[in-house]
């Protein structure tokens, strides 16, 4: 039998749980997307070691540099539909690699 408090831990481990395996799904949703996209295919692991940091550091610091100054604004955003059609990328595979490399 389970004590009372690892019957009230329960409902938490199942939305970890499944927090868990959503993101899971999405990493390698984005490593086929990435690998269909520059022609090597690629694992998980070399996805999260090796080209989500790159492509955050490519797509991250032009916006935030950009801040609210509108002629910087649209040269940021070029840049960073460049990275996302030379990877094909999509605006969910952007969330997926922000909140991934939070």
């Amino acid at each position: 039998r389970g004590t009372h408090s690892s019957r009230s831990r329960f409902p938490s481990f199942l939305g970890d749980n499944s927090r868990l395996r959503a993101q899971s799904r999405r990493v390698e949703e984005l490593a086929k997307r990435i690998s269909y996209a520059i022609g090597t295919p690629i694992t998980v692991m070399e996805l999260r070691l090796d080209y989500l940091p790159a492509i955050y550091q490519w797509v991250g610091p032009p916006m935030v540099a950009a801040g609210s100054n509108s002629s910087l604004i649209g040269i940021a955003v070029e840049q960073v539909l460049d990275v996302c059609h030379a990877f094909g990328l999509q605006r969910e595979d952007w969330d997926t690699i922000c909140s991934l490399m939070a």
